[in-house]
């Protein structure tokens, strides 16, 4: 968003922003660009009210924690139950670390069913990574859902060692060991030792 506007192309790409974040995140609204960038007071104060009834649901509900042992692969479940007489369908996005993942990416609840969603998280490195999954109205009939969201966040508690290697020497005898190295990883990395 550029601020302190001067110019007609600078509010209209102002506006295309604003319409398309609202589109990202799963948000209905009728109005364009254009709407926005030359404003009817009426429209923008229902569009104002519709951002404040529906901006609150994309606070994160509930954090979700992955202890991990490095290397290890984690399973966690949200539990969505559906307590309306109408099937309720939602998209799934998943945002953040690609250590998180997801088997799909739509989900649909029968009438007074529950559901396991389940999240996938895979140690890759020690330090704590984060990410958030957002379940939007998928607008199947004319069933409204409010959107969910969770934060994911990783807990790596341990390190298991790759491999031992005994060596016996005598006492202040210097002993060379050799160590095969090899990358765990899809990427090039460099090893400190």
């Amino acid at each position: 968003m550029r601020v302190g506007v001067q110019y007609e192309d600078q509010v209209a790409s102002n506006a295309k922003r604003i319409i398309d974040a609202v589109h990202e995140i799963g948000l209905q609204t009728h109005l364009t660009p254009n709407d926005i960038a030359q404003p009817s007071a009426r429209e923008l104060l229902l569009f104002c009210v519709q951002l404040y009834q529906g901006l609150p649901h994309y606070i994160a509900k509930a954090d979700i924690e992955f202890p991990a042992v490095l290397g290890d692969m984690v399973t966690k479940n949200i539990e969505l139950s559906n307590p309306s007489k109408n099937p309720i369908s939602y998209w799934v996005k998943l945002d953040g670390c690609p250590d998180f993942s997801i088997e799909s990416e739509s989900v649909r609840i029968e009438p007074g069913q529950q559901l396991n969603f389940p999240i996938k998280f895979q140690s890759r490195i020690s330090q704590q990574v984060t990410g958030k999954v957002i379940f939007t109205n998928k607008k199947e009939g004319n069933v409204q859902a409010a959107a969910m969201v969770f934060k994911l966040v990783s807990n790596v508690y341990e390190r298991n060692s790759v491999d031992t290697i005994n060596k016996s020497t005598k006492l202040y005898k210097a002993s060379q060991i050799d160590i095969d190295l090899h990358n765990p990883f899809p990427q090039d990395v460099i090893f400190q030792v």
